[in-house]
């Protein structure tokens, strides 16, 4: 059980109210101790120190100091994930144990306990680093919930800084890998596809890494109605740096001549992905976003991941096709006729292109992205599948993502149109087929 659902555990156990404290025996159920979170209790007078040892060793390694420099020194030799520490204290004021006690240990979350409450010294200890306060006497459902409070915030925020650290660790692994690669053409092709792909979900785990921070920082306590979104933050970190996983397992399977396998996906919960996605990608941010689904969903048959992601790339293609303004509008239809291919094939500002396992038989889903840019240009259009080759009139940007997308087409069942009109923007037509079991919802 990881520290978070261990101290959402006790915020249930406050929840459930007094009676469930008297339950002592319900609660002896510790699996291993040597797992439980550590707590520090820092209070000169016995009765205090021994109640929070009563109250909380059950949920916690609760090591007492009977003054300030005893619960210094026990932070130095241990990391605590909560301490409480009593403001009145005749060796040492509780203001500068929780100064010295986060310059030890910044990331343990500090209650203080207070039993002649004043705001000035309210507001010292605050920002002294104290997480929240409690004036004697209090209940014991009143303390449980507010080292519950303190605990999670403390949990949330060690999960965010080994996210942080997770994605400093693949960027370093992924530089690493294309710079060996350079002797072998195909190997560092194949690595800058990476670093090329994993850019999106790199830039949406910074990005919500910036929001939860930002969050933070502006909170002296964590706010009971904050942790759900705060779970929601940390939520998408872990869908994201799964996403880096799977693109890296995609081109080492490339490297290995493995055969990709077709799956199924429910195209309009994809689509849904795709909009939260775009959301958070800097380009999206002056550019009108436009995704309309299927009226009803369906489930088409290609790789989940290898259409998330070409459609990441069409759409990250048109979103900076232009540094002005622009709209670009991602719509999915059903289309019950087979494709005249002999007229969608190269000439008058068009080209389409198909998977190797792509039938060209109804019923299927067309998801088409269309942009009013400034289009691709005639002679250009030919060559917008060849890596490092720009799509665009605006030569910024140039890159690999349609390359991408090329390569990632040819290996699934679907097939490509692309028309461009020269100052008048693009269109990207995406055919997939709906699984066969499913012919009805289209």
């Amino acid at each position: 059980m990881s520290l978070f659902h261990r101290f959402s555990n006790l915020q249930s156990q406050h929840e459930q109210g007094p009676g469930y404290d008297q339950g002592r025996s319900a609660r002896k159920r510790v699996p291993d101790r040597a797992s439980l979170p550590s707590m520090l209790v820092v209070d000169d007078e016995e009765g205090p120190r021994e109640s929070f040892k009563i109250i909380f060793e059950s949920d916690f390694k609760v090591v007492l100091a009977e003054s300030g420099p005893a619960g210094l020194a026990a932070a130095s030799q241990t990391t605590f994930d909560v301490a409480i520490v009593d403001l009145n204290m005749a060796d040492m004021g509780g203001i500068e144990v929780i100064q010295r006690l986060k310059k030890l240990s910044p990331s343990t979350e500090i209650l203080m306990v207070t039993g002649f409450e004043s705001l000035s010294s309210v507001h010292e200890a605050l920002r002294s680093g104290a997480c929240d306060y409690l004036s004697k006497p209090f209940s014991v459902a009143t303390m449980r919930a507010a080292v519950a409070r303190a605990a999670q915030r403390g949990a949330l925020l060690k999960q965010l800084s080994d996210h942080a650290s997770q994605t400093d660790f693949l960027r370093g692994e992924l530089i690493r890998k294309a710079t060996e690669a350079h002797s072998n053409k195909a190997e560092s092709e194949v690595y800058a596809c990476i670093l090329h792909d994993i850019r999106n979900p790199l830039c949406i785990i910074e990005s919500l890494v910036t929001l939860i921070e930002e969050e933070t920082q502006r909170w002296t306590f964590l706010p009971s109605d904050k942790v759900e979104g705060l779970r929601r933050h940390v939520h998408q970190i872990h869908k994201e740096v799964r996403r880096c996983s799977e693109v890296s397992d995609r081109y080492l399977k490339l490297l290995r001549t493995e055969n990709r396998s077709l799956g199924t996906v429910d195209l309009n919960a994809l689509l849904g992905d795709l909009k939260k996605l775009l959301s958070l990608m800097p380009s999206a941010k002056n550019n009108k976003v436009e995704i309309h689904p299927l009226p009803e969903e369906c489930s088409v048959r290609i790789n989940s991941t290898d259409l998330l992601q070409m459609l990441v790339n069409i759409t990250s293609n048109a979103l900076e096709c232009a540094s002005q303004p622009h709209q670009v509008r991602i719509t999915a239809t059903a289309w019950a006729a087979a494709l005249d291919v002999s007229a969608l094939r190269r000439g008058d500002g068009q080209l389409f292109a198909q998977g190797t396992q792509f039938n060209n038989q109804p019923p299927m889903v067309c998801i088409s992205i269309e942009d009013n840019g400034p289009g691709i240009a005639s002679n250009s259009l030919s060559s917008i599948f060849e890596p490092f080759i720009t799509s665009k009139l605006n030569p910024n940007g140039v890159g690999l993502g349609l390359a991408i997308v090329n390569r990632l087409l040819h290996q699934s069942s679907a097939a490509l149109h692309v028309r461009s009109n020269p100052g008048l923007g693009s269109s990207f037509s995406l055919f997939v087929p709906v699984h066969p079991s499913l012919h009805s919802a289209a």
